[in-house]
């Protein structure tokens, strides 16, 4: 059974009643093979056990480094081992161990897991037309009749496999898409989400329900997305734009991230050839823990590269700050990449376009253009319409002149009816990047200042 927050928080005071000190705390900790700079830093004493008790009570480990600290001469401690001792005996003798189905053959489908939410958007991303989603269900064997019809293909597919399951066919289903040459990329992803512990892409944490700041009405809905779609009809951009974008995506890299009990993704940058730029999220992750080891590919795309450049991070130099969501690492080479130059002297407005370089649900490189994108600004955010997806936390954000402003953190869905239709929009937010900027000095980090 895990503490509860007033459990934490009386250990927390018999701590500091105790004189408890941050070297007992630390030496116990290497004494149980855990370092100290895995766990999330905190300047108020009291937050930082709070912090410890938390990052080990998640992983099973808060009695192990209580039976240390009571080894140590630390007499209170031996009051809370034997608490916790008794509660885990306890614990064995009245939980009967419950075995998770694997997340394909569950029935009823559970939404709240990420593995299946994500693997509904990587159908959505494959296959994007009702005959080529009915063709895949066709060729699984739903049976006749069955097959949905929604008025968008997110609908669609959310319907589409709940009936599969219900069915018990939803791992053959993704049997068959792991098979389908046709869909190029993301064949490989499929393969990977039919393992029993798919990588997944790290979340930030959940917004609060008025995190998106402007607020339009089911009227200005339309108007905005009218007006978008109509910009990307007719307005032309000039060639160069493309090359700027082939240009920094060389220096746009997919991060394979390994947590204690977890494989997952996201996306970073060089800011100077041997650090890498993401967020904070990726690497200090709230349910994962600290990040073991993270592999950068700088070269996963759809066309294959001559030579990739694929290399390690150090684990022990990161930095970085929770409240902003930013963090780097160097790695173990330095690259031959031009680092990306953070900031522009150019005022950043509302109806400005944006464009963002990805790795969308950890599928080959990508990048989103998007007209009349930013919705919302303020000193330390940024909030868009650009379409990114998880996988995309850690791209930068780019304005049309292809200056870094922003370093994209957050998502969410949202279904807002136009004209007569409902369709699925994407609200992406942003750290601004001159927050970003400003902890990079604070912490003496080094980097390339556009101004």
């Amino acid at each position: 059974m895990p503490l509860q927050l007033n459990e934490i928080q009386k250990f927390a005071n018999d701590c500091l009643d105790n004189f408890l000190d941050i070297n007992d705390i630390n030496t116990a900790l290497y004494q149980i093979n855990i370092n100290p700079a895995h766990i999330p830093q905190n300047n108020s004493q009291i937050e930082y056990i709070k912090g410890v008790v938390q990052y080990l009570d998640a992983r099973g480990h808060f009695t192990e480094w209580l039976e240390k600290l009571v080894e140590n001469g630390i007499v209170f401690a031996k009051e809370w081992h034997t608490r916790m001792t008794s509660r885990e005996n306890l614990d064995i003798v009245e939980n009967k161990p419950q075995t998770k189905k694997p997340y394909l053959d569950e029935h009823p489908v559970d939404w709240t897991r990420a593995e299946i939410n994500q693997l509904r958007d990587l159908f959505i991303s494959a296959y994007d037309q009702k005959l080529t989603a009915k063709e895949l269900a066709d060729s699984t064997g739903i049976v006749a009749g069955t097959f949905p019809i929604a008025e968008n293909m997110r609908r669609t597919w959310y319907q589409l496999i709940n009936e599969i399951a219900k069915q018990g066919k939803l791992r053959s289903m993704t049997e068959k898409a792991a098979e389908d040459v046709s869909i190029g990329s993301y064949q490989k992803r499929f393969q990977e989400m039919l393992s029993a512990n798919p990588p997944i892409s790290t979340l930030s944490s959940q917004k609060k329900a008025d995190w998106w700041k402007e607020k339009n009405t089911s009227q200005k809905n339309s108007r905005i997305h009218f007006e978008r779609l109509i910009a990307k009809r007719s307005r032309l951009f000039d060639i160069d734009l493309a090359r700027q974008v082939a240009k920094v995506s060389r220096s746009v890299a997919k991060l394979n991230l390994q947590f204690e009990n977890k494989n997952a993704y996201g996306t970073g940058f060089l800011i100077q050839p041997n650090l890498i730029l993401t967020n904070y999220h990726n690497l200090k992750h709230e349910e994962y823990g600290c990040v073991l080891n993270v592999t950068a590919e700088f070269d996963y795309e759809n066309i294959a590269v001559e030579n990739p450049l694929v290399t390690k991070g150090k684990m022990d130099t990161i930095q970085g700050e929770s409240k902003y969501d930013w963090a780097v690492f160097q790695l173990e080479k330095v690259t031959d990449r031009d680092p990306i130059s953070l900031g522009t002297p150019f005022h950043i407005a509302k109806q400005d376009h944006v464009v963002v370089v990805q790795h969308p649900l950890g599928t080959p490189k990508k990048f989103a253009l998007d007209p009349l994108s930013i919705q919302y600004v303020d000193e330390e955010k940024i909030q868009y319409l650009a379409d990114t997806q998880q996988g995309s936390s850690g791209a930068p954000v780019f304005n049309i002149q292809m200056h870094l402003i922003a370093l994209h953190h957050a998502e969410a869905e949202v279904d807002i009816e136009i004209g007569k239709s409902k369709e699925t929009v994407w609200r992406n937010e942003g750290i601004h990047i001159d927050k970003v900027i400003d902890g990079l000095r604070t912490h003496n980090i080094p980097f390339n200042h556009r101004k």
